[in-house]
């Protein structure tokens, strides 16, 4: 299963060398650490129960697994960047910078970012919701340790997605130094 990589867009949104950038760089890298985290483990949980993570050998894991659907589906909705996600908050400060130094590269940027999500949720789709499979009938859900493992990512989640300050509060003074070093340090054009 793919995850929605913002390196690209972390890359595009240094070129605007503003704060809100910045802010959105360091949020995105958060998010996307933890979302990663979740995504891995439940592609562990997948392999675990299923022994194939082959999309189209899987199908209607809903019924068997209630509880990890709602967990995957939170952990998957971030790494789309769903607003109130920690996903959102960084995309959303790269997009509002990119698009100040160039809308162009901002409009290739959000069709890739488009389509990393329409191939997530059609994952979730075939895997989750897709006609049963006989052989998963058994299939087990969630133990009290893959709980406590995933409760704490899925709040994390929201918390961040939620309240953005918490983070973005803590990395401002650091985010206008770096400005002031880095604009003071390039020399002026005449």
């Amino acid at each position: 299963m793919k995850t929605d990589n913002p390196n690209g867009l972390i890359a595009a949104g240094l070129f605007s060398n503003s704060a809100e950038v910045l802010q959105g760089v360091i949020a995105q890298m958060l998010a996307h650490g933890v979302n990663v985290v979740g995504i891995l483990f439940v592609v562990e949980i997948l392999l675990n129960r299923t022994g194939t993570l082959e999309i189209a050998k899987l199908g209607g894991l809903r019924n068997q697994m209630p509880q990890f659907a709602v967990f995957f589906v939170v952990i998957m909705m971030a790494s789309v960047a769903l607003p109130s996600t920690n996903g959102f908050v960084g995309e959303f400060l790269l997009f509002v910078g990119l698009f100040s130094y160039n809308p162009y590269i901002t409009a290739v940027a959000g069709l890739t970012i488009i389509l990393g999500a329409v191939y997530m949720l059609s994952s979730y789709q075939k895997i989750m919701l897709g006609e049963a499979k006989p052989e998963y009938n058994n299939v087990k859900d969630l133990s009290f340790l893959e709980k406590s493992i995933l409760i704490p990512i899925v709040i994390v989640i929201f918390v961040f997605g939620l309240f953005p300050n918490l983070i973005l509060g803590l990395t401002e003074p650091a985010v206008n130094e770096i400005l002031h070093a880095v604009n003071n340090s390039i020399p002026v054009a005449n």
